[in-house]
């Protein structure tokens, strides 16, 4: 139910986000409850995520993305005071700690990083077919993982297992430098957090001044990592994550 002041015809920005996360919840949360506490996410984080896209559909990308890096800031926050959080819950018993922001905000960046994952096509297939399958019951973090296998046809265990069950998130740290000689650019990156993560990271690369970036991947499967690009110019700016699908802190330099 919404109180009686929550309409009021002045379009308020915060009411309308609280109404649009409620209204996704008439079908995840409602119509598909998670089985158990454990797995709140699929209820919060995918109203999260998906009032993130009705923001995209009604204000713009540019208001899309900065939900999601606002979301980003508030997860970074959270962990610095709870470093040992994960996501999905091991067999919580204390229920004042059911949600947090990593139930709501880090739940809906692991569906965001899913979806540039896996595809546009793949992820609204997978969540239709979750939703039907389990449509006036309940579904668990498993089934819910299974039926987005089924749908792209990838192995997902290491990445709900990386996202959901394990802690923190990546802090990345690192530096460039470009080689006239060899007409190289060279890119070194730490990962400086705890945990271990494995994930695709985007550079940015621009070589125009007010030029657009060129978009490389690179996969990252270490905590230290050194890449090459060989390049036709001299770069004049490199950035990291230039299109934000990578739930991560960044700092990077020029050496």
């Amino acid at each position: 139910m919404y109180s009686e002041k929550s309409v009021s015809g002045k379009r308020d920005q915060r009411w309308q986000i609280v109404i649009t996360h409620e209204i996704a919840h008439q079908w995840f949360g409602d119509a598909v409850t998670e089985s158990d506490w454990d797995d709140v996410w699929l209820s919060e984080g995918f109203a999260t995520y998906f009032t993130l896209l009705f923001t995209e559909h009604s204000k713009g990308k540019d208001e899309f993305v900065a939900g999601l890096k606002a979301s980003r800031e508030q997860i970074s926050k959270y962990l610095q005071s709870n470093p040992d959080a994960p996501v999905v819950h091991n067999q919580l018993t204390d229920m004042s700690k059911v949600t947090s922001t990593l139930t709501y905000q880090k739940g809906a960046w692991t569906l965001h990083m899913l979806r540039t994952m896996i595809g546009d096509t793949n992820f609204q297939k997978g969540v239709q077919s979750y939703y039907k399958k389990y449509f006036n019951s309940n579904a668990t973090t498993i089934d819910f993982r299974n039926e987005m296998e089924q749908a792209s046809g990838a192995n997902l265990q290491a990445f709900f297992s990386q996202w959901l069950y394990q802690t923190g998130m990546p802090k990345i740290k690192g530096h460039w430098s470009w080689s006239d000689k060899k007409m190289e650019l060279t890119l070194t990156l730490e990962q400086t957090q705890a945990e271990s993560f494995s994930f695709s990271l985007e550079v940015g690369i621009t070589t125009e001044a007010n030029g657009l970036p060129e978009i490389k991947k690179v996969s990252i499967n270490s905590k230290k990592s050194t890449v090459t690009f060989q390049l036709k110019k001299k770069p004049v700016a490199v950035s990291l994550d230039p299109q934000t699908v990578l739930l991560a802190q960044f700092e990077l330099s020029q050496k």
